[in-house]
């Protein structure tokens, strides 16, 4: 209960201007550059997917791909791997939330926590080592709040340890 709360402290500060249906006319025409490129540039396997939903793309990465034994260190592998999200992000203009998701507190103590710092470490690498505007970076955490199995069809296998990176189609701002 006490971690909904911080959700929606958290979500506060973030104006979605997509409450009344305003859709950004310029990323229907998007679209379909951002799936391709999404194709060309990210190895897609059993832990990397991606998803069109009513508000972007998500592009879901399982928590192994990106950080060492679980840690929040960051592999070899997921430094690579968010340099060609990087690529991604710097060629469209859009907003992009990294949305943590982990079912166990980790080192820091709750899941909620765990979730923030993580997300935390990638959007400091993105905007530090990759130059990908702040501005442009939301970092949230979820905890355990939305499972993947809970939130997709059941048909999909997939962690509920990931990140999400959400592309919006909509304007964003703080």
């Amino acid at each position: 209960m006490l971690s909904r709360i911080f959700m929606t402290i958290l979500f506060s500060g973030l104006v979605f201007q997509n409450a009344f249906g305003y859709t950004n006319p310029d990323y229907n025409a998007k679209k379909p550059a951002i799936i391709k490129d999404i194709l060309e540039r990210i190895p897609m396997n059993k832990n990397v997917i991606y998803t069109a939903v009513p508000r972007g793309i998500i592009l879901s990465v399982a928590q192994q791909e990106l950080f060492e034994n679980e840690q929040k260190y960051l592999s070899k592998n997921g430094i690579r791997l968010l340099s060609l999200i990087a690529g991604l992000l710097n060629e469209f203009d859009n907003k992009c939330t990294i949305e943590v998701h982990v079912t166990e507190a980790g080192q820091a103590g709750s899941d909620w926590e765990e979730s923030i710092m993580l997300a935390n470490v990638i959007a400091d690498y993105l905007h530090t080592n990759l130059n990908v505007s702040s501005e442009r970076l939301f970092p949230i955490g979820f905890g355990s709040i939305a499972p993947f199995k809970d939130n997709v069809s059941p048909s999909v296998n997939f962690p509920d340890n990931r990140i999400d990176f959400v592309i919006f189609d909509y304007t964003v701002s703080r």
